[in-house]
């Protein structure tokens, strides 16, 4: 069985990411590698006359190295896959917050926090989601330090000015983690912040609303807490027709695939036409279902 497979069936999974544990498909890897390795194959014996068994013993070990290292480095892709899947596991004092006023108009500090320096300094990247109605979400560069996720929203008591949020974390390997200079980095990215809205030009006045902490019941942490689920989680909030097309996608890959390398492409077409018709019966089921 994959160590994706086993990995799946061994973590705890769970909506609550305080309680998702995750049995990593590495080191399943390692240690059948290793069993592979020591037992299977065994330690040849150099000390001993040459003779074809032993040769044929050697030559085994060697390809067994290859093989155990090329299996181990499988599993370290198949990390990657598991996690996308189950998700990081975290828990809210590990992230902190921040909320910052600003008394310019929503675009104003958009276009301020996308100024190429200001953006690097900040490690965002360039594309930005959202609009201006709903709000504009940007987030950091996938290899830096920390993770840093900004909204910009309109501020409800007075739409022509700005409420920057702000969630600092520190992302490891399978959970959310928090090192010595975590906070340190933290901290200095959120002055580097308001002092350049003070030294804009124009100035783009603000004020701390809440200062970093690392507790809070803001709606904005829900978002950053669903960033951090895996896709598991995330088919659970999805709808029939989102879940079916994805199967049905998996499906039609997989037919293709094997219709391809059995040398009968007809396969292809039957297969395409199941697919098709199971989309379109979702579709009016789903369209049915909404005019309820």
């Amino acid at each position: 069985m994959s160590p994706l497979l086993l990995s799946l069936l061994l973590s705890r999974r769970n909506e609550d990411l305080t309680k998702l544990r995750i049995v990593p498909p590495v080191y399943i890897s390692v240690i059948v590698a290793v069993y592979a390795f020591l037992v299977i194959l065994g330690i040849p014996s150099y000390g001993t006359a040459p003779t074809y068994a032993a040769a044929v013993q050697q030559q085994s070990f060697l390809f067994g190295i290859i093989g155990a290292m090329m299996f181990a480095t499988a599993g370290a892709y198949e990390d990657i896959a598991a996690i996308r899947i189950l998700g990081r596991s975290a828990d809210s004092e590990s992230i902190y917050f921040e909320k910052i006023r600003v008394f310019k108009d929503i675009e104003e500090v958009k276009a301020h926090l996308s100024v190429p320096h200001i953006r690097k300094a900040l490690s965002l990247k360039v594309r930005v989601n959202g609009d201006a109605k709903s709000g504009y979400i940007m987030h950091s560069e996938r290899q830096a330090d920390m993770t840093t996720i900004i909204r910009l929203e309109k501020d409800s008591e007075l739409e022509t000015n700005t409420v920057i949020k702000i969630a600092f974390y520190e992302r490891g390997r399978y959970s959310v983690s928090f090192s010595k200079y975590f906070l340190e980095l933290a901290s200095r990215d959120s002055a580097y912040l308001l002092q350049s809205l003070a030294d804009a030009q124009p100035s783009l006045p603000s004020e701390v609303v809440v200062p970093l902490i690392n507790k809070s019941n803001d709606i904005f942490m829900n978002y950053v807490i669903d960033d951090l689920r895996g896709y598991l989680v995330a088919t659970k909030k999805a709808s029939p027709l989102s879940i079916l097309l994805g199967v049905a996608s998996i499906i039609l890959f997989l037919t293709t695939a094997i219709a391809i390398t059995s040398g009968q492409p007809t396969y292809i077409d039957e297969a395409a036409g199941a697919v098709t018709g199971l989309t379109l019966i979702l579709l009016v089921i789903d369209v049915i279902r909404k005019s309820d």
